[in-house]
Parts: C-alpha cells; sequence; structure tokens
C-alpha cells in the first residue's frame, strides 16, 4: 500500500469516526432535551392527586383516561371519561380534561369535560364555545394544563 493511499485510508476512517461522534452527540442532546419521546413508549402511569377518588391512567400510547375508584378502595377503578386525554386541571373541587376521543383513528376533534367532584356529576363532552360558557358560569379560569405527555409530576 502506498503513503498516498494509507494517508487516504486514516483521512475517511477520521472522517467517519468524527461523523459517529457527531451523531451521538445529537442523538443524547435531543433524549435529554425531549425524554417524553424517548421514555414514553412503555411506561404505565397514575395520577391520583385529583379530588374525590378521581385519577387520570394512562395503560398504554393511545390510552390515557379519567378514573373513578371506588369509594371503599376495594374496588378496581372505573373509567369516567374514556381516551384519548391530551390534558386536564383540576382544583378542590373541579376536574376539567381536554380530550381526543379519535387520535387511533386519526379523528384529532377536540371535546372538554367538567367533573364536579362534589356531585360525581360530568358534564360533556363539550365543544369549545360550549367549554368557554361552562368555564364562566363555574368561575374557572384554566392558567396552565397539566399534560399527559410526556409522564405529569407526581404521577405514579
Amino acid at each position: 500500500m502506498s503513503d498516498r493511499t494509507r494517508e487516504k485510508l486514516i483521512k475517511a476512517v477520521l472522517y467517519i469516526l468524527m461523523m459517529a461522534i457527531i451523531v451521538l452527540a445529537v442523538v443524547l442532546l435531543v433524549k435529554s432535551v425531549l425524554p417524553g419521546l424517548f421514555s414514553e413508549n412503555g411506561e404505565d402511569w397514575t395520577y391520583k392527586a385529583l379530588p374525590g377518588g378521581y385519577e387520570v391512567c394512562r395503560t398504554d400510547p393511545e390510552d390515557i383516561h379519567l378514573a373513578m375508584t371506588e369509594e371503599d378502595g376495594k374496588g378496581s377503578p372505573h373509567e369516567a371519561v374514556g381516551p384519548y386525554i391530551s390534558a386536564f386541571w383540576h382544583d378542590d373541587r373541579y376536574i376539567v380534561i381536554k380530550q381526543y376521543p379519535g387520535k387511533k383513528d386519526g379523528n384529532y376533534d377536540r371535546f372538554y369535560y367538567f367533573i364536579d367532584t362534589e356531585t360525581d356529576e360530568i358534564f360533556g363532552p363539550l365543544d369549545n364555545m360550549e367549554y368557554s360558557s361552562l368555564c364562566r358560569e363555574k368561575g374557572i379560569q384554566i392558567e396552565k394544563w397539566i399534560l399527559t405527555v410526556p409522564k405529569p409530576d407526581g404521577a405514579e
């Protein structure tokens, strides 16, 4: 092998090594900036810090729903608002849900639900106008939604 060929080979190997390092650095950077993109695929969770025995549960990537637990704590939770919940909000009395029910089939209509945890009354599905009207009627002003992806703080 001539010196010129050896030099070209070394340059090619160094170039490939440098590109691999750059790709690895980009993957690590993206993974640290967007952890939900890499970790949410297999992680189920339950957010229990809601009033009235309600909890938001993720049972698979396409099924995030609101469940109500039995009052005695012995029964299993039953679904109160079906999938797919993208965000929620709550205070000491009300839970508000933002839902995309057709996520699996590509239907991205958005609906809202209000749950009065004192009476267990569920209002919904509501469109944007009905949602705004009920917010005014109940005196609810939502400043920040709790997103369901990535896993919300406080979820187990």
